[in-house]
């Protein structure tokens, strides 16, 4: 009887080491698929946030290129807008020049004219 009783011990140690083996197993395998999901959905992230960096990245240069187009115009559009401001300035001097000019001949006409109606008045 003792002997039945060792040999049924052993078979119930065989069964839970068995039993143990296969639930260890299923464990590993579990942990490895978890590590396998968590590996994918990450690297997906990764892949989308390099993804947004190489899109953001581009934008970030056309908004450079259009900066620095739009800062040449408008040097180029200052630049013409002074040189016509200094040109309308002289014609402007110029102009006023000529009208006082102008403005004196006519008056030194006037003073002579009226000269000349006194002395036919006068005569």
């Amino acid at each position: 009887e003792r002997t039945a009783q060792i040999t049924r011990l052993k078979e119930e140690l065989q069964d839970l080491r068995t039993k143990t083996s296969i639930e260890t197993q299923y464990m590993h395998k579990e942990a490895s698929a978890r590590q396998e999901s968590l590996h994918r959905n990450y690297s997906q992230q990764e892949r989308e946030t390099l993804d947004e960096i190489d899109r953001i990245s581009r934008e970030i240069d056309i908004e450079k290129k259009v900066n620095t187009e739009t800062e040449e115009f408008l040097k180029t559009f200052n630049h013409r807008l002074a040189n016509d401001v200094e040109e309308w300035s002289t014609k402007f001097e110029n102009d006023t020049d000529e009208r006082d000019k102008e403005l004196d001949q006519l008056n030194t006409n006037r003073a002579a004219d009226l000269v000349r109606l006194n002395t036919f008045k006068e005569a």
